[in-house]
């Protein structure tokens, strides 16, 4: 009888052990996961807190998300079945990115993206619109830190760089284009 109630109070201090804090990561979108401890029953507002401290981000521009879901600030980790080790994804937003995913609010509505949902991105593609009597735009959306080559062709198969390398920022690329200088096709590559 003794050592039942031995193993009871082993498997009791196990249990006890465990709830009482766990490390969960933090990956930012761009940059290094960052570890934090919290309690299984703790709300996820309290790590937003956490974050806030820690990185400066005010809880109300952070958006964090496990498997895929939005994280409610009044739920718990154990709400969500997060253990020990899990990663949870963090969005900054701002007021031009709503989702925190690096994509202006404009370049996802201009290029069929949700400026809602941070795991939507544009669609890589070009649009050309007239500016103007005599002139057009040429945009495409540039992904934060990816490069390119904006390049054009008057018959398909010899292809001129007017400008040769350009970088993302996650807003639209735009160039203005004379009419007078000729009909071209437009290609955007990523580099």
């Amino acid at each position: 009888m003794l050592s039942k109630s031995l193993a009871t109070l082993s498997l009791s201090l196990i249990l006890i052990g465990n709830a009482s804090g766990i490390e969960v990561y933090v990956q930012p979108l761009d940059g290094k996961a960052i570890q934090f401890d919290v309690k299984p029953s703790d709300e996820i507002d309290a790590l937003k807190t956490k974050i806030e401290n820690s990185q400066s981000i005010e809880i109300d521009d952070q958006l964090l998300y496990f498997e895929n879901q939005l994280l409610d600030n009044f739920k718990t980790f154990n709400d969500y079945k997060i253990v020990d080790g899990s990663t949870v994804l963090l969005f900054a937003t701002t007021p031009e990115d709503s989702d925190g995913d690096n994509w202006e609010n404009e370049t996802e509505d201009l290029f069929d993206s949700s400026r809602e949902d941070p795991f939507s991105a544009p669609k890589h593609q070009i649009k050309i619109r007239l500016s103007e009597p005599g002139k057009v735009i040429v945009m495409f959306p540039g992904e934060k830190g990816s490069f390119y080559s904006l390049e054009r062709s008057r018959n398909l198969v010899g292809w001129f760089a007017p400008r040769i390398l350009l970088i993302g920022n996650g807003k639209t690329f735009q160039f203005s284009q004379s009419i007078s200088d000729g009909t071209f096709f437009w290609r955007a590559r990523k580099i």
